[in-house]
């Protein structure tokens, strides 16, 4: 971008200089001619220009023409190489996210989607089977042949390795989709517990910690709005593009998750009240 600037800059120069020279040298040139005329003009009283006085009158301004042209053409280069940083250091930090958390959680979960849906095949009625519900019935867990006892043990681990990848990189993560990832780790820590028989046998009280289905999508549409961002960063790096487009969550809304009535501390008994209602989560997940 400097390279260009100072060739026009240089190549506009050397016109403008070039067109005044040949001004000048018009002027001279017919200024043989022309003293005829301008004396027969002098004694007639006449105040007429002569083509000499015009091309050295015209001279100047074609020069600040010129240098108009210039100062025009090199702040139209200023703003394009600004707006090439700014592009560039946006296209950076969007595939940053890409290739850090949202490409591998993407592929990773979707891997271990596809051991689940395996698992799922072989189950004497799939439309009925939830693998967080037969962990707590160890009947279920002693049944399994070697090879589908693996799997369980790899789709959890799976789902820890996924929770990790989420809080290292959470930095990454667009504030809308935090209440998703935060049930992803809400079920993937449960998942860890009933697999390890420290839920106890019954399911009921925590089958509400079910892999919350509306993420896979969600995180599909983040994935596919970073890169069409990135791609027109990169196809028009010296364009002002504005703000990304909002990531619109509206197809896919979370269930209330509703929080029982809790007592708050009352500083003038010391005792535990009655609150007017209960809480509510951070990321605004729940329901007040």
């Amino acid at each position: 971008m400097f390279f260009a600037r100072t060739v026009f800059t240089v190549i506009a120069v050397t016109f403008c200089s070039q067109f005044a020279l040949l001004g000048c040298a018009f002027a001279q040139g017919s200024g043989d001619t022309e003293d005829a005329a301008a004396v027969s003009s002098a004694t007639s009283g006449s105040e007429a220009l002569t083509a000499r006085d015009i091309a050295y009158l015209g001279s100047p301004l074609i020069s600040l023409i010129g240098v108009g042209l210039i100062v025009y053409f090199t702040r139209k280069s200023d703003v394009s190489e600004q707006w090439l940083k700014i592009n560039e250091a946006e296209a950076n930090y969007l595939q940053n996210k890409l290739d850090k958390f949202y490409g591998p959680f993407i592929v990773e979960s979707d891997a271990n989607h596809l051991l689940a849906q395996d698992l799922r095949s072989r189950q004497s009625a799939p439309e009925e089977y939830r693998l967080l519900d037969k962990l707590f019935d160890s009947e279920w867990t002693k049944a399994l042949s070697a090879g589908d006892k693996e799997l369980v043990r790899e789709i959890c681990q799976t789902g820890e390795r996924l929770s990790s990848m989420i809080k290292e990189n959470i930095g990454l993560v667009d504030p809308d989709i935090l209440p998703y990832i935060s049930r992803a780790i809400a079920h993937f820590r449960v998942l860890r517990l009933a697999y390890e028989g420290k839920l106890g046998d019954d399911s009921a009280p925590f089958l509400r910690y079910v892999y919350p289905k509306q993420l896979d999508p969600v995180l599909q549409m983040e994935l596919e709005r970073l890169q069409r961002r990135v791609k027109k960063l990169r196809q028009e790096p010296t364009t002002p593009h504005g703000e990304i487009a909002p990531l619109d969550l509206s197809n896919y809304p979370l269930e209330p998750w509703e929080d029982p009535d809790r007592p708050d501390f009352d500083p003038s008994s010391g005792e535990l009240v009655v609150a007017d209602g209960s809480g509510s989560s951070l990321l605004g997940s729940r329901k007040d």
